[in-house]
């Protein structure tokens, strides 16, 4: 099915004390060497289901969250700690959100401050095509931080004050085509901007940015300028953030295109929290299989530096019918195959009339580690598939319990 679940987590600094600074990213797998794998928690959504997890750290934690935290703005795609500008003081942005229509995307900044409409900028780049290589390397006309990772098509202009000696008047968006250096021609879009108290608003239709669908990683930096003098100088700068980008839409380089995040990073001080949005979109995958990856979280946490958190797509029950007409009278389970096997493995089971089943995986200590079926299932001859990717080499069982029948077999991860 063509279907969009959208769920949050939060990213938070548990304390006592120090700054935390995350990244998040979505990996096909293996998950990095020598990091933590977080035992998951399976959540069904009809035939959508994803693995998640709460869990915390020396550090951080995360927890399921269901409303925003933005208050009526629209969704978070970058966040940025209060008080890190680079120098100057003021124009210190904490947070940076999107919101698509089918023509257009309506940014908004939100500042640490109220606006000052004397002195306040922003510039702004948008890799319409997720590709670092291509466009302005670094975006913002050749300012960005390298570590935004921007190839800028697009570069963006916002200037509260009026620029005379470029023509701009106030509160005004300009985008260039992304360059390494200053505009010198006219934009290729203009429009308005709105302020209103810590809040700088802007919308951009996607005919001004040569994009058809609003999917594009952002990043940039802003404070404040001097105006009167020619080319205004700044007077602070903040990096909006500090490393990595921002992502509107989609991703569809992503390394797990069925999955998004947003925001992709961020840095806590002791008792903030972050919102991170995570997007599974069946889309333009296969109508039917099972699809499997691993959240990353690296961060400066010296205890635990690196998390691998698995997740998982099925856009199908797992459970296949095969075509056999013939049903034996009594319930059997077959022994996996290939056994052993890496990662995946099959497990079959005949049922002579409908019952309720659980097919569940245990580690050699006979602790549950993942549950592969609990449901009605009708007389047929099933077949599952598991994939043990993330779990260590190592002697496991499969347990089948329907009604009062339950038989336990050996299978054997091999890495």
């Amino acid at each position: 099915i063509d279907t969009v679940v959208v769920t949050q987590i939060i990213v938070s600094n548990a304390g006592p004390s120090g700054r935390l600074d995350y990244t998040i990213d979505d990996i096909t797998g293996p998950p990095p060497p020598n990091d933590r794998i977080i035992q998951r928690r399976r959540t069904d959504w009809h035939n959508l289901k994803f693995d998640l997890d709460q869990f915390r750290f020396s550090n951080f934690e995360h927890r399921d969250y269901s409303t925003s935290l933005n208050s009526g703005l629209g969704d978070t795609i970058i966040t940025d700690p209060s008080g890190d500008l680079v120098f100057g003081s003021g124009g210190d942005i904490i947070g940076v959100f999107a919101t698509l229509t089918s023509s257009n995307v309506t940014f908004e900044f939100e500042f640490l401050d109220n606006v000052n409409n004397d002195s306040t900028y922003i510039i702004f780049s948008l890799d319409t095509d997720f590709d670092p290589n291509t466009g302005a390397f670094p975006g913002g006309f050749g300012v960005n931080l390298p570590a935004q990772d921007i190839g800028a098509e697009f570069d963006m202009l916002i200037n509260i004050p009026a620029l005379p000696f470029i023509g701009l008047p106030p509160s005004t968006v300009s985008v260039w085509v992304g360059a390494n250096t200053p505009p010198s021609g006219p934009p290729v879009y203009t429009g308005s901007v709105s302020v209103n108290a810590n809040i700088v608003t802007v919308t951009i239709p996607f005919s001004g940015i040569g994009n058809d669908d609003g999917n594009m990683a952002v990043a940039g930096f802003g404070g404040h300028i001097d105006p009167l003098t020619s080319p205004p100088n700044p007077t602070s700068v903040d990096y909006i953030p500090n490393l990595g980008h921002g992502i509107v839409g989609v991703d569809p380089l992503g390394d797990l295109p069925w999955l998004s995040l947003s925001p992709t990073n961020g840095s806590l001080f002791a008792g903030e929290s972050d919102t991170v949005m995570i997007t599974f979109d069946t889309h333009g995958v296969e109508q039917s299989g099972v699809f499997s990856g691993f959240l990353v979280i690296h961060s400066n946490d010296i205890n635990q530096p690196v998390k691998s958190v698995p997740v998982s797509l099925l856009t199908e029950p797992v459970v296949g019918i095969r075509s056999d007409p013939i049903l034996p009278n009594m319930i059997r389970l077959e022994q996996n195959y290939p056994n052993p096997f890496n990662p995946s493995t099959t497990i079959q089971f005949t049922l002579p009339h409908s019952i309720f089943v659980t097919l569940k995986i245990h580690n050699i200590l006979g602790q549950a580690i993942t549950t592969l079926l609990e449901r009605d299932l009708e007389a047929g001859n099933y077949s599952i598939e598991w994939n043990a990717r993330g779990v260590a080499s190592g002697v496991y069982y499969y347990r089948l319990h329907a009604g009062e029948f339950s038989e336990t077999r050996k299978m054997i991860v091999l890495k």
